[in-house]
Parts: C-alpha cells; structure tokens; sequence
C-alpha cells in the first residue's frame, strides 16, 4: 500500500512539471475536463463578456468588461477587464487578475501578443491584486487594441507556479455598446 501511494506522488509530482502546467487540466470545447465553466459561446465562438455600468442620476459614469482566460492554471483563470471611466476627461485603462495573486516586484514586465502578431513588453504594477499598465498612454493603446483583437496571449507571473502562466483570451464578442458613456443608463447582461 505505501509502495502506491510513493508511486502516485511520485507521478503527481511528475505531471507538474513547467512543461505539465501548459495543459492542466486539459480543455474540451473551452471547458476544462471535470466540470467549470464554458467560456466561449461555441455558436458564434463568441467569448462570454461580463458588464458592469456605474451610473450617478441616470449618467453612466463608468463602465468595464471582463472576460476569463481560456486556459487554466489548476482549477482558476485569470481575468482580463477593460474600463472606461469620466474623471476630468475620459480615460481608458486594461486590468489582470489571477485568483493567486502575482509574484513580480513593484514594477513587472509583461508580454503580451495579440492576434498572434509580435510580442510586445509592458510595464505593469500590482495595486489591489490587479496588474495594470505603468504608463497611463499604454493603458490607453491596451484598450484600444485588446477591444479590437480576436486574441491575446499573456504571460503572467502567477504566484505558485514555476513559470509564467500563458493565458490565452478569446477577446471576440466585445460589444462597444454596453460600454458607452454618458448616457442614460440601460441594463446589460
């Protein structure tokens, strides 16, 4: 009985190398195996978009979206969120965010492909959990080219692996409606 559990650990620890962390657990149609969540509408290949509006008398002030990784690491996903928000001026800024929190120091460094083009470094912080952009102006071109993609692939440091964790975003489906400002507000799913 030892004898097999020594022979299951010994496997486990074997499944988790670097090369082990790319596909666990493995996906089927967008799902990973043993249950979770289908983040992609297969229908359309659409990803499923969340919408949050925030409204002052009827003004929607401002407004985010996110959208879960394909992938996983484990059992999470990291998150990406696009925000627009009125603060003297509109401003336009992209968020990460893994369940585990990230390991870089004060000021991280980023790669980020979209739509399997070149790769591009970022510099990012952590505040609150999140990664977001040093430089407002990259935040900015973040958001532009994140709402417009099909794609992006990032590679984040996410605490408790060995390896940045390659999260891959199906960024189709993006609708600049439930994202407008200044106007009245209205529902979103």
């Amino acid at each position: 009985m030892k004898l097999i559990a020594i022979m299951l650990v010994g496997l486990a620890l074997v499944a988790c190398t670097e090369e082990g962390y790319k596909g666990l657990p493995p996906l089927i149609n967008g799902t990973s195996v043993g249950g979770g969540i289908d983040y992609v509408d297969n229908s359309n290949n659409n990803a499923f978009w969340r919408y949050v509006s925030n409204e002052v008398n009827g003004v929607v002030t401002a407004v985010s979206a996110t959208v879960a990784s394909a992938n996983t690491y484990f059992d999470y996903r990291a998150s990406l969120t696009v925000r627009k928000f009125n603060d003297s001026g509109l401003k336009k800024t992209i968020s990460f965010n893994a369940d585990s929190g990230f390991y870089c120091g004060s000021v991280c460094t980023i790669p980020i492909k979209l739509d399997n083009n070149d790769t591009r470094i970022y510099s990012m912080t952590v505040k609150d959990g999140e990664l977001t952009p040093v430089k407002d102006s990259d935040g900015v071109y973040l958001f532009n080219q994140l709402t417009t993609s099909d794609e992006v692939t990032v590679l984040l440091p996410v605490a408790g692996l060995d390896a940045p964790f390659e999260a891959k975003f199906n960024l189709r489906g993006y609708d600049t409606q439930k994202m407008a400002l200044n106007t009245l507000a209205t529902p979103t799913t």
